[in-house]
C-alpha cells in the first residue's frame, strides 16, 4: 500500500490498515455488536472493535455489510448514512445431503430427533447458557433427549460451564468440541431442531446451514434472524429461558413443522449465494474505482 498502492483496496473484514495511501478504500463489516451489546464483550475487545469500526468508516468509500440488520445498526449506532452502504449476504455450502452412516451420532451417544444442536462460539455473545437452562427444564419431562454444544470455547465460557453444572443433566450435556464440517452438517441433519440463542448477531450463517439441511431451527427474536430464516424460523425472546423451553418442546411434538421445514429449508437457505455477494462486491469496486 505505501509502494504501490492499488486504485480501490478490498479488506473483507472491518479492520482496515491505519496507513492505505492513495488507494480507495472498500471494507466489509460483519456485525457492531459489540456497541449493541457490550456485555459480550471484553473490555480490551470493545475498544479495539471501536476504533476498528470507526477509523473503517472514516477511510472506506464504501461499507458492505453482511445484513441489512447490521446495515441498520451502522447507521443507528455510528450515523452512517445508507447510501454508504451495500448489502452483501453470507451463503451456505448448499449441501443438502449429509452422511448416513451414523458414525458421528454413535460416537456421541445420539439418536435420530433425540437431540438439540447449537453450532458456533461458545461464549457470552452466543449465550448457550440460556440454551443450556432451557434444556433442563425440558428434560425433566423429555430425559430421553440430549443438547449438544459444537464449538470451542470463548469469553464468558465460566457462566456456561456453570450453567451445565447446575442443570441437573450434565450427563446429557454433549460437548464435542470444533468438529470439521462433515461432522458438523451430522449433527445438525439428525437434530430435533439447531438453537440459535445468540445475543445479538450481524447474520447468523448456523441457522441457514441448518434450513438448508432441512432441519428446524429456534432462534433468538432478533431483526437479522427474520431476515435470515423468513418465515421458516421460530423465535424466542433473548435470555427467556421458558420461552425457549416450550419451543424446544414444541418442536419435539410437531411433525408438521418438521416436514414443512424438510420441504421450504432449503428454498430458503438457496436465497442466498456466495455468487449473488460476488456480483455486488464486484460492481461496488467497479463503482468505487469509476469515482
Amino acid at each position: 500500500l505505501f509502494k504501490n498502492a492499488p486504485d480501490v483496496f478490498f479488506m473483507p473484514a472491518h479492520e482496515v490498515p491505519l496507513y492505505t495511501g492513495r488507494a480507495r478504500v472498500v471494507t466489509t463489516v460483519h456485525d457492531v455488536v459489540f456497541a449493541e451489546v457490550p456485555r459480550s464483550y471484553p473490555f480490551a475487545s470493545r475498544v479495539r472493535q471501536t476504533l476498528a469500526v470507526r477509523h473503517a468508516i472514516k477511510r472506506a468509500a464504501k461499507l458492505l455489510c453482511v445484513s441489512e440488520a447490521t446495515k441498520v445498526a451502522l447507521g443507528s449506532i455510528f450515523g452512517v448514512p445508507a447510501e454508504r452502504c451495500a448489502v452483501t449476504y453470507n451463503a451456505p455450502d448448499l449441501r443438502t445431503t449429509v452422511s448416513t452412516d451414523g458414525s458421528t451420532l454413535d460416537r456421541f451417544g445420539l439418536l435420530p430427533q433425540k437431540y438439540f444442536v447449537f453450532v458456533s462460539r461458545l461464549e457470552a455473545k452466543k449465550d448457550p447458557a440460556t440454551l443450556v437452562r432451557a434444556f433442563a427444564k425440558l428434560h425433566r419431562e423429555h430425559s430421553d433427549t440430549k443438547l449438544v454444544l459444537v464449538g470451542s470455547p470463548g469469553f464468558g465460557i465460566e457462566e456456561i460451564e456453570r450453567a451445565i453444572a447446575e442443570s441437573g443433566c450434565a450427563g446429557d450435556v454433549i460437548r464435542p468440541g470444533y468438529l470439521s464440517d462433515a461432522e458438523r452438517d451430522a449433527l445438525i441433519g439428525s437434530a430435533a431442531a439447531l438453537c440459535f440463542p445468540s445475543l445479538g448477531e450481524g447474520f447468523g450463517l448456523p441457522a441457514l446451514e441448518a434450513l438448508a439441511l432441512g432441519v428446524p431451527v429456534i432462534l433468538s427474536d432478533l431483526p437479522v434472524f427474520h431476515e435470515v430464516a423468513g418465515e421458516l424460523g421460530r423465535h424466542a425472546p433473548v435470555g427467556q429461558v421458558d420461552a425457549w423451553a416450550r419451543l424446544m418442546e414444541s418442536v419435539l411434538e410437531d411433525e408438521a413443522w418438521r416436514i414443512n421445514v424438510g420441504v421450504a429449508g432449503p428454498t430458503q437457505a438457496s436465497k442466498f449465494s456466495w455468487d449473488k455477494t460476488a456480483e455486488i462486491t464486484l460492481a461496488t469496486l467497479r463503482e468505487v474505482y469509476a469515482r
